[in-house]
């Protein structure tokens, strides 16, 4: 049997992140497509216990994706896969999705993007929020 690309778990904090960020479906059923990564879900999920998006939340989260990169990065490629898995680095198991290594860049950009984005959004939503009193 073939050897297949390496299979990934997320660390703690990005793993809670992305689990607060399926919306569309489940990702046992759609895969990464069940996951709607949009600053709002971001803002939401990061400011739910405290009501704000502190910085030291954000640079914890942006770590554990460049450490998640660094180290799939770093996996040794096999030359034993399929042709259909050739181009496929790691599969994530919680996402039910394979990567590659221009995919998993781009998710780890859209995330970092969007993270910074949330603290926009936060801080619009507080300006907008209606007082009573």
């Amino acid at each position: 049997m073939p050897e297949m690309p390496t299979e990934v778990q997320l660390p703690g904090r990005l793993e809670a992140l992305v689990k607060s960020c399926e919306r569309n479906c489940v990702h046992e059923c759609c895969g990464i497509d069940a996951y709607d990564f949009s600053p709002l879900h971001i803002a939401a999920h990061i400011s739910s216990y405290t009501g704000v998006i502190r910085e030291s939340d954000i640079a914890e989260i942006q770590k554990e994706i460049d450490d998640l990169l660094q180290q799939v990065l770093a996996m040794p490629r096999t030359s034993a896969l399929p042709d259909e898995f050739k181009d496929y680095l790691c599969f994530i198991k919680g996402m039910n999705h394979w990567f590659s290594a221009k995919t998993l860049n781009k998710f780890a950009e859209e995330l970092k993007y969007n993270m910074k984005v949330a603290i926009q959004v936060l801080e619009l939503s507080d300006k907008l929020r209606f007082e009573c009193g």
